[in-house]
């Protein structure tokens, strides 16, 4: 079983340059394992203690779930430089003593003028 199935946790472990959270990999198709009261009855008793309340994926998607993170990274880098190249031309049109502010967050990125 343990050749299967990993925890959320796991995951992680093996993604190693980013970190996920079951609603992301939702959000990108990546639901968590329900396991059959067969499965459940396999596990030995520290395996079901660890997997008892731990959102489980198969390790088989693990590929896909590495390539799908990839490229939704890769779009926001081309989003990230496609915004840098606006920014820089909106700047030289700015009247003097104003400047552009940006803040970027988790999931949002706000531009915003300062009269400095």
């Amino acid at each position: 079983m343990h050749d299967k199935y990993m925890t959320l946790t796991e995951l992680n472990e093996q993604l190693h340059f980013c970190w996920v959270d079951a609603e992301k990999l939702a959000s990108m198709g990546f639901l968590p394992v329900v396991l059959s009261k067969t499965e459940r009855d396999a596990l030995d008793e520290a395996t079901h203690r660890k997997w008892r309340n731990a959102k489980l994926y198969p390790i088989s998607k693990l590929q896909d779930i590495r390539s799908t993170i990839g490229a939704s990274m890769r779009d926001a880098c081309c989003e990230m430089r496609l915004l840098g190249r606006e920014l820089a031309n909106a700047e030289t049109e700015l009247p003097s003593g104003r400047s552009i502010v940006l803040e970027v967050a988790p999931g949002q990125t706000t531009v915003s003028l300062d009269d400095g």
